[in-house]
């Protein structure tokens, strides 16, 4: 139980994410690729978050 909140909340403090986002984001790496997924998940979501915030597209007026 206690690795299932403090090493969220140390990732999440290091890498300026939420630490509910990381625990959302292995639970679903486990449910879609199991023990792999739980494994690639936060740096797969890293690696989005990234490639999302270095693009930098202006917001269109709807």
């Amino acid at each position: 139980v206690q690795n299932n909140f403090v090493i969220p909340h140390f990732i999440g403090g290091r890498l300026k994410i939420s630490p509910v986002i990381i625990i959302i984001m292995i639970a679903i790496g486990g449910v879609l690729l199991g023990a792999l997924g739980v494994i690639i998940a936060t740096p797969a979501f890293l690696i989005i978050k990234n490639i999302i915030e270095s693009t930098n597209l202006p917001e269109e007026k709807i």
